[in-house]
């Protein structure tokens, strides 16, 4: 749900349009038979014979605007109502997350759930090096660890969600013990399939609850992963607390 918010955010970003929900895909059925929606568009592939489904990047691509913008154009020319024309603006504001956002978000980190130079051999192994520093400190199951690598397998890798990062998550009903975040990163760098931000070099495991004030925490973390200073100092970085020390910088409180 919260990579589902952070798509829509994008897209009434880029595009005037009118956005019925944020579900999930175990939902998908019960939404249609509710509503009246022209168009799909998600995160992970979707099967509909009836309405046109888009799969596009967590964060929205040159290309995935370019595909978005088509198909809007497509049924404005079928004379839908609800659909207008496309507009930009800036990225996201980090000034709009309140304090207690913030805090909660640096809580979900610690030195001990950050490895650097990891050795693996592909990209389920860095899964598990990732959620394995969560499941040692029992904040998820092993069912969890196990759902993180399946529904890449299952959807395809999603998950790469800027150059060289991957957010690997699960519903917080596989396993979700207690929120918390762990990043590694890799001695050598993996592919996750074909995608366009391979080879990754840093994959974090995400275990938090679906809650509005989750959502909008993982929208704070992939808005800090796709800055190109954040690719930079992930290269750099000599210890975890490095890393911790850039999350508490570029994150600005209210008062500042």
């Amino acid at each position: 749900m919260a990579t589902g918010n952070f798509l829509a955010m994008q897209i009434n970003r880029h595009f005037r349009v009118h956005l019925i929900d944020v579900c999930s895909v175990h939902k998908m059925d019960e939404m249609l038979a509710s509503h009246n929606i022209d168009l799909i568009i998600s995160t992970v592939p979707i099967e509909s014979s009836i309405i046109p489904a888009l799969t596009v990047s967590v964060i929205l691509s040159e290309i995935d605007l370019a595909r978005i913008r088509a198909c809007l154009s497509e049924l404005e020319s079928s004379q839908i109502p609800v659909l207008t024309s496309s507009h930009s603006e800036s990225t996201v504001d980090l000034h709009r997350f309140t304090a207690n956002e913030k805090t909660t978000f640096l809580s979900l980190f610690e030195a001990g759930r950050i490895v650097l130079d990891k050795d693996i051999i592909d990209w389920k192994e860095g899964i598990i090096a990732a959620g394995e520093l969560l499941l040692w400190q029992k904040k998820i199951t092993v069912n969890y660890l196990h759902q993180m690598i399946d529904l890449v397998i299952k959807y395809g890798p999603y998950i790469v969600i800027a150059p060289g990062v991957a957010l690997a998550h699960a519903s917080p009903l596989d396993g979700v013990l207690e929120p918390a975040l762990s990043l590694v990163r890799l001695k050598t760098p993996v592919c996750f399939g074909d995608h366009q931000y391979n080879p990754v070099l840093t994959i974090l495991a995400c275990a938090v609850y679906d809650t509005p004030e989750y959502a909008n925490i993982l929208i704070l973390l992939m808005t800090l992963l796709r800055r190109p200073d954040f690719i930079q100092m992930i290269q750099k970085a000599e210890n975890p607390q490095m890393i911790l020390s850039y999350f508490q910088t570029q994150i600005p409180f209210p008062s500042e």
